[in-house]
């Protein structure tokens, strides 16, 4: 089995869901393909192999034509298709590979004869190199594109609710203490405030904070669910102001889970 490999960000789905919506998991899948045949290839492909390569891997040649030149992760040029992040990470491991063996030689170079030579230090401990570092910021940057893409849901369910009551006829003093206008300030500061942290503490599980977000946001998939969202909220708001919760932001977390989790989320 080869011992190559790249990076391959948490949460890349989240910043691929452009193909996901298009082409489901199967545009997903021959991206990450893709991405594997041009480390393989050096960091590029010309254009006129795109059709043997859906053949290869058994997808329409459409498809291919489409990932690669409609989503913005690739560069075209001059009949070929190249990623400005793998000919980094191919940059990356030339650099790693040159810096070893010339470390390689130069203590052969210095190594004292035998009868001189001493015995040799502990040895050091080892540090993040360079992928460990690439691996933490990129986990960094999709957790921050989650958080900011489940706030964006929030806020864009509870206009879109907003809006069916406009229709309905709801004036707009009634409007102004609506649900969901109760609703959308109440969960982005929630989602503000727990996501300093990647993980939440339920029922002595430990939860990923974006499987939190999500939970929160499948309340919005039928009106049944988001009445069933509003009346808890003002349930624990009830239960704080009576002095039954100690901690309200923790009991509302573990409250929204479960409950969403309760609902088939």
């Amino acid at each position: 089995m080869s011992k190559e490999y790249f990076p391959h960000d948490y949460g890349a789905r989240l910043s691929l869901r452009g193909i996901r919506k298009d082409f489901g998991l199967q545009g997903l899948g021959f991206y990450w393909c893709f991405v594997e045949i041009l480390h393989e290839e050096g960091g590029y492909i010309m254009e006129k192999d795109l059709d043997n390569i859906a053949y290869d891997l058994q997808v329409e040649p459409e498809l291919c034509y489409a990932i690669t030149h409609n989503y913005d992760l690739f560069t075209v040029k001059k009949g070929k298709i190249c990623s400005e992040r793998v000919l980094r990470n191919i940059k990356k491991r030339a650099e790693i590979s040159a810096a070893r063996q010339k470390a390689a030689r130069d203590r052969w170079d210095n190594s004292p004869p035998p009868e001189e030579q001493k015995p040799e230090p502990p040895p050091v401990p080892v540090l993040p190199d360079d992928e460990a570092e690439e691996r933490s910021r990129a986990a960094d940057e999709n957790f921050e594109s989650g958080v900011e893409f489940y706030t964006d849901q929030i806020t864009m369910r509870c206009d879109m609710w907003e809006d069916e009551l406009k229709a309905k006829g709801t004036s707009a003093f009634d409007l102004f203490s609506s649900p969901p206008a109760i609703l959308k300030p109440r969960l982005t500061s929630l989602f503000e405030l727990i996501k300093g942290k990647r993980q939440q503490k339920i029922n002595g599980q430990t939860v990923g904070t974006l499987d939190v977000m999500q939970a929160v946001v499948d309340f919005f998939t039928s009106d049944e669910k988001r009445w069933a969202l509003y009346n808890l909220i003002i349930e624990v708001d009830d239960k704080a102001a009576s002095g039954e919760i100690k901690n309200k932001q923790n009991y509302l977390v573990s409250a929204l889970y479960n409950a969403a989790k309760m609902n088939g989320a």
